[in-house]
């Protein structure tokens, strides 16, 4: 009967030791994940503001606001 014992307690520390290592996997993956995310995020913004850049309507707009009078 003893050595059932040292066999549950034998396997209880190594579920342990992978439960902490699979936590510490995922959030080691999260990281990278979110790291991406962050790139991604960047990049779409970088578009979406080329694209705005490129519109029709931003040049005249955008002369407007620079050929405003001074003394207003």
């Amino acid at each position: 009967m003893q050595t059932t014992k040292v066999d549950l307690a034998t396997a209880s520390q190594w579920a342990e030791v992978i439960g902490l290592v699979t936590i510490l996997g995922a959030a080691f993956y999260s990281w990278i994940q979110i790291r991406e995310l962050k790139k991604s995020r960047k990049s779409a913004a970088t578009i979406s503001l080329a694209n705005l850049f490129q519109s029709k309507d931003w040049s005249p707009g955008l002369m407007m606001i620079f050929n405003q009078p001074d003394d207003l």
